[in-house]
């Protein structure tokens, strides 16, 4: 617990910048409840339940614990959960009296909701949100021997009382469960596709794929190059659909380099100005080399794009060099040296209904995207609700903990200025209330149901704002 703790004071942002009040009564919090919650750990689940909630703690997505051990047991009752729509659903059994497709009603007279809520806080995030319940809900029916709560005796599944008959399972080394478990997550898994390009969709619509934003290699560097060469050839379409379902992030300038494209530089320019709005700042520990910014994710013969905003406004880092011999890094020029908006409104070469498809693994980068994105007139958010993060970001580089077990990833960088409140979440106009991962149905009901009803509408081209700015999920 001293090493995390050292860690977290020299290594994470919100402790050096802005520090204060605030991060002490957080930090003060968290530790205290983690020094209280060891007399508990007595082996490998009770040490992973209380990482996780001291973690939880924080309230960050990019302040994160991975286990490098695992305990080779566990307990569940013999069927899979899975959150979607606003339903917990039952996706997958081996129990002949609970049937796939059934809904989660309540377990020991609680609302399942109301166990979310509970667990939310040894778990992680928000109350109340739809990437919490995707998350938490099914760790209500996996009982990992946490000493913070008992596992439900009797839920109401369907029309149906039943007894959850909990039996033990054998974990593999890697974390994974058995068989038996592990074909039911596999015919149904959290959706995931790095896939990038452009398909037609409809009888004039096209499907435009951003699967991640993190470019590794040269094939997927061309993928994006030519989803972004694609763009002019889809302003004439009736309407173009942005998938970014499951994109955990990546660098800004893939994205923004395909809204340019697709919409040209002076309309881009005129409202897609989020990110020009935020200042950056960097923290640098004593022990590291340089800035962290001479071997940016990206390198080698991989062409980005640039960003010219953004390149006009970065200059020089500025540098503060702390007491400790930490140094925080100011990435941009002064706010007022924002390009200046032209006198006349442009207008948008785009003829057709955008619509960005979304879910809760929609994180990171992706979450930027969408805050340049909803800014633009005519674009209507739609699937589910999308991940969330507080004002850091992450940064390459893992803190590994002296007990050999685990090790951290935290935030360096401060985004100070943004407009998207701490844990802030995009939320569709439009919910789909199946599995966001069959893409098949998901597909169907845009035809069948978004673009008719949306265009029926005749709605006026309103920007949407992010919405459940409260840390603690109240809206």
């Amino acid at each position: 617990m001293v090493h995390f703790s050292d860690i977290v004071k020299e290594n994470y942002i919100y402790a050096v910048f802005p520090g204060g009040q605030e991060w002490e009564s957080v930090y003060k919090t968290a530790i205290n409840q983690a020094y209280s919650d060891v007399s508990l750990v007595t082996d490998l689940n009770t040490y992973q339940a209380a990482m996780r909630r001291l973690i939880a703690q924080f309230k960050d997505a990019h302040l994160s614990v991975t286990f490098m051990a695992h305990s080779n047991s566990a307990h569940w009752p013999g069927f899979l959960v899975r959150y979607q729509g606003g339903r917990y659903i039952v996706v997958g059994s081996s129990q002949t009296d609970i049937s796939e497709g059934s809904e989660i009603i309540s377990c020991d007279n609680q609302n399942i909701d109301e166990w979310v809520d509970k667990l939310a806080q040894f778990w992680g995030g928000p109350r109340g949100l739809d990437t919490t319940r995707a998350h938490v809900g099914p760790e209500v029916f996996i009982d990992r021997s946490s000493p913070f709560y008992d596992r439900p005796s009797v839920c109401r599944i369907g029309g149906s009382v039943v007894e959850l008959q909990w039996r033990d399972v054998v974990v593999t080394k890697k974390g994974k469960f058995p068989t038996e478990i592990d074909e039911l997550e596999a015919q149904y898994p959290h959706y995931s596709d790095p896939y990038t390009g452009v398909s037609s969709f409809g009888d004039n619509g096209s499907w435009v794929r951003m699967g991640q934003m993190f470019v590794a290699n040269e094939e997927q560097a061309e993928a994006w190059h030519k989803t972004i060469d694609a763009a002019p050839g889809l302003r004439d379409k009736e309407f173009v659909v942005i998938d970014v379902r499951g994109n955990s992030g990546g660098m800004y300038n893939w994205f923004m380099a395909f809204l340019r494209s697709f919409y040209g530089d002076d309309y881009v320019d005129y409202y897609a100005r989020a990110r020009l709005e935020i200042e950056n700042v960097l923290l640098a520990p004593k022990d590291t080399k340089g800035s962290g910014l001479e071997s940016p994710p990206e390198t080698g013969s991989i062409k980005m794009p640039i960003d010219p905003p953004m390149a006009d406004i970065m200059e020089r880092p500025r540098v503060e060099i702390l007491e400790s011999g930490a140094r925080l890094i100011r990435l941009r020029k002064p706010i007022d040296s924002l390009p200046p908006l032209p006198d006349e409104t442009p207008m948008s070469p785009v003829n057709g209904r955008v619509y960005v498809l979304t879910d809760y693994g929609c994180a990171s980068a992706c979450l930027s995207l969408l805050d340049e994105l909803m800014r633009i007139p005519g674009v209507v958010q739609i699937g589910g609700e999308s991940h969330i993060d507080r004002r850091s970001a992450g940064w390459p580089g893992k803190h590994y903990l002296s007990s050999g077990l685990s090790y951290v990833n935290m935030g360096r960088l401060l985004r100070v200025g943004r407009e998207r409140g701490e844990n802030a979440v995009w939320r569709p106009y439009y919910r789909f209330t199946g599995n966001l991962g069959d893409t098949e149905a998901v597909k169907k009901w845009i035809l069948s149901e978004v673009v008719p009803d949306d265009f029926h509408k005749g709605r006026p081209e309103i920007n949407s704002r992010p919405v459940f700015s409260e840390l603690d999920g109240g809206e």
